[in-house]
């Protein structure tokens, strides 16, 4: 006989399979059904994602902590991969395509990955259109212009008008 358990949300008595799994349950299983919380309106399931972190904040810190020493290397490229695809809607593997594609240099400067800890990725912010892989001088120099061509030109016209003869 297939065990069940009954919904708190929606009051009916669902098989075990139905629930998603919470360690900090009794049962390991959630109160409320996933039928449930799918059809939840974006808002409501916001607000119930919120509710939830704030209730279990503790065991779920202490989940981080133990994933972070078990294998830290995968743990920084899922926090990553998390980073990517919220700020950028991109994956790690498509930031790798990107740093292979420009030899793990910034666009810009060139210079390399290593030197500059992590590439910012740059895009533009009208659009949100990505455009490379920059390091982290670059890409606050290009936002401190507003990403303004007619700026930038200027300040390149400005620094050759008043670049010493001796440097030359």
């Amino acid at each position: 006989m297939e065990q069940t358990k009954l919904c708190g949300r929606c009051k009916l008595e669902k098989s075990l399979d139905l629930f998603y799994k919470d360690a900090t349950k009794k049962d390991g299983l959630t109160t409320t059904c996933k039928k449930f919380i799918q059809n939840l309106n974006p808002d409501k399931k916001k607000a119930y994602a919120k509710d939830y972190y704030w209730q279990h904040l503790d065991q779920i810190k202490e989940k981080r902590e133990t994933q972070k020493l078990k294998d830290p290397e995968k743990f920084r490229d899922v926090r990553k991969n998390w980073n990517l695809k919220k700020m950028h809607g991109i994956t790690l593997f498509e930031f790798q395509r990107l740093l292979s594609e420009q030899n793990g240099c910034c666009a810009i400067c060139g210079t390399p990955e290593i030197l500059s800890q992590t590439l910012c990725v740059d895009h533009d912010h009208q659009t949100g259109t990505i455009r490379a892989l920059l390091c982290t001088k670059c890409n606050k120099g290009l936002g401190l212009f507003n990403d303004d061509t007619v700026l930038l030109s200027r300040a390149v016209d400005y620094l050759k008008a008043h670049t010493s003869k001796e440097l030359e």
